[in-house]
């Protein structure tokens, strides 16, 4: 079985704007997350044609890509990696054979997942430095490093959570949920959860106009037009959705 390295999904890149989004790891560790409006509205095929080659670009590679359509979704798929006699992606390998010690030991957009499982199997040493020293059963027992490895891996599981609550916050919204339904998940009043949103919005926005500084060819964050979409909808009274109705 082999596992796509990289993937190409047409879809909503934001509030009512189609386009497409590019994700996947590079042999570096580096992850690729890169969004682009429709190339060609009125021309599917010279639109797909078009995503393509941009992603390429985005790459850095000429890609073999795959058109996958499942469950009435199409997507495009492209370095597939073929899976190791132990069931596992190289990628996976690596990140159970990693070191950690500091929060940016940690590869960009390592799953959620996997930072459990890590911090699972150190936390699972440290506890039975509490058994007694004549406990029956061969166990390991953690050592400083895996005090360390726990530290630096809650931290980073800490700051991944941290940079999507802005943009769950809107997806929430704009999917239809109201303020009062953010606000409770969050844990706080609507008026939080709506400075919360701006925040991340203005933050976003910032790092675009960065981007267009320094020439960059697709910048990342939001726009001016995505920026004002975005800020319009912490106007939505609390009972309201963004798309609900």
């Amino acid at each position: 079985m082999s596992f796509p390295r990289f993937t190409l999904v047409p879809g909503p890149i934001d509030v009512d704007v189609p386009g497409w989004e590019l994700t996947g790891d590079r042999t570096t560790g580096e992850h690729v997350i890169e969004c682009h409006e429709l190339f060609h509205p009125h021309d599917e095929n010279a639109d797909i044609e078009a995503a393509l080659t941009w992603a390429d670009g985005i790459i850095g590679t000429r890609q073999v890509w795959t058109h996958v359509r499942e469950r009435g979704f199409d997507r495009w798929e492209a370095g597939a990696e073929e899976e190791l006699p132990s069931g596992k992606t190289p990628e996976y390998e690596r990140w159970t054979s990693l070191t950690i010690r500091r929060p940016d030991d940690v590869p960009a957009a390592t799953p959620l997942a996997w930072h459990v499982e890590k911090l699972t199997e150190h936390n699972d040493r440290l506890m039975n430095n509490a058994l007694p020293a004549d406990f029956k059963y061969d166990v390991q027992r953690g050592d400083a490093g895996d005090a360390l490895a726990a530290i630096a891996l809650r931290e980073s599981i800490h700051r991944q959570v941290e940079q999507q609550r802005g943009s769950r916050v809107r997806e929430a919204i704009d999917l239809g949920a109201t303020w009062s339904e953010v606000a409770a998940a969050l844990d706080v009043t609507p008026d939080d959860a709506r400075t919360l949103l701006r925040e991340w919005a203005n933050g976003q926005h910032h790092l675009y106009r960065g981007d267009l500084e320094r020439a960059m060819d697709n910048p990342l964050g939001l726009s001016p037009e995505r920026h004002a979409a975005v800020l319009a909808l912490t106007e939505l009274g609390d009972d309201e959705g963004g798309r609900r109705g």
